[in-house]
């Protein structure tokens, strides 16, 4: 996994004393494959994945409301994965209504 944080000067301190929380040092190869992919591929190559993404995620969320409700779907706006309010407790529960 590779990535970056962009945030304003302001919050600098304050992102400095979380760093340590970050998973560091990515393998080589990694960081050469999101290097190649940002400079290579290009900013268009990354707004199609994104976009492709943000599609599926949409599809998704709707079909998981049409199940369970509108509020259903907590958090996760920003991300390309879904919280979701199952409508039982516990986990064996949720294996046996998934299934």
């Amino acid at each position: 996994r590779v990535g970056y944080y962009a945030y304003p000067e302001r919050l600098h301190p304050e992102m400095l004393k979380a760093q340590d929380t970050i998973a560091i040092c990515p393998p080589v190869m990694s960081q050469k494959a999101a290097l190649a992919a940002l400079t290579e591929g290009g900013a268009d190559w990354v707004r199609e994945r994104v976009r492709g993404l943000a599609e599926n995620r949409h599809a998704v969320a709707s079909a998981v409301e049409d199940v369970l409700g509108k509020d259903a779907i907590v958090g996760g706006s920003g991300a390309i994965y879904l919280m979701a309010k199952l409508p039982v407790q516990d986990d064996f529960r949720v294996v046996d209504w998934l299934s």
